[in-house]
């Protein structure tokens, strides 16, 4: 029932259920990571943050609250406890480790350490509810970063080639829409970027699930800045930030992906509306 509200964006209906199963059942320890998920959208991170905690008491083995602790903290802005809590999560080798691993390399700016990172990848696809990352889009962007602009090329055509077998399987999925329009971005197909981009919105937005259909509208937004389309891209950053997500400004201003856009003259304007809305 929770999880049926949470998609909905009753979030405060969603809490009071997930509180209550919480209580029936107090050594389930996804129950207070689901609570925390809630805390998140609402940007009441100190407040996941506990909740994580109680959910690591009763199952220190896990890495799942370690890994939304990173998460939370990358909004934040916060680099340093990102890392730390990942240093502090079972090292159980797996794809979300890597996943995550290459993920805090990349917001430490060390494009060394996250390909030697994947370069031990157990999997070629990082998958989520709101993910389909490919490795090979995850190498371009390293390579681009590193200014090999050949390599970066030869991994982000590897990527569009795979990008194109999924979407001939799975036509209707945003995920794949949302990669392919990062990678084509990454190719300089602006047109057809934009236009990956924005079915992914339209096919899984907000309002379909308060959730996942965020991620869509951010990774929308990166393409805009890949492509120079800065004032658009802040559409859209306008868009996630006013309503129930993860993301905060705090993120933004860490995320290599936003560097061209920070410099943008109304990325302050747009971003300071909601730099005092998170706790």
């Amino acid at each position: 029932k929770f999880a049926i509200l949470r998609r909905q964006g009753q979030l405060d209906k969603s809490l009071e259920y997930v509180q209550r199963a919480f209580e029936l059942s107090p050594l389930e320890d996804d129950l207070p990571r689901e609570i925390a998920v809630i805390h998140a959208l609402e940007r009441h991170y100190e407040k996941a943050f506990e909740s994580l905690d109680r959910s690591i008491a009763l199952a220190p083995d896990q890495q799942a609250a370690y890994f939304f602790k990173a998460i939370y903290y990358w909004a934040l802005g916060d680099v340093e406890q990102a890392r730390a809590n990942l240093d502090r999560a079972p090292q159980t080798p797996g794809s979300f480790l890597t996943f995550f691993n290459t993920g805090q390399s990349f917001m430490e700016r060390d494009w060394e350490q996250a390909l030697a990172i994947l370069d031990e990848s157990p999997v070629d696809t990082f998958e989520a509810p709101d993910e389909w990352t490919l490795i090979e889009q995850l190498r371009g962007e390293l390579f681009s970063q590193l200014g090999d602009e050949d390599k970066a090329r030869q991994a982000f055509e590897a990527a569009l080639v795979r990008a194109d077998e999924q979407l001939e399987v799975t036509p209707r999925d945003a995920r794949v829409h949302s990669t392919r329009g990062l990678i084509l971005a990454s190719l300089g197909r602006k047109e057809e970027a934009i236009a990956d981009g924005r079915e992914a919105v339209r096919l899984y937005p907000p309002e379909r699930d308060a959730l996942h259909g965020p991620t869509h509208i951010e990774q929308l937004a990166r393409i805009y800045t890949r492509v120079g389309e800065y004032d658009k891209a802040l559409e859209q950053l306008d868009r996630l930030l006013s309503i129930p997500s993860v993301y905060s400004p705090g993120w933004f201003d860490i995320d290599p992906n936003y560097d061209a856009l920070r410099n943008h003259s109304s990325y302050e304007t747009v971003l300071g509306r909601y730099r005092t809305k998170t706790d």
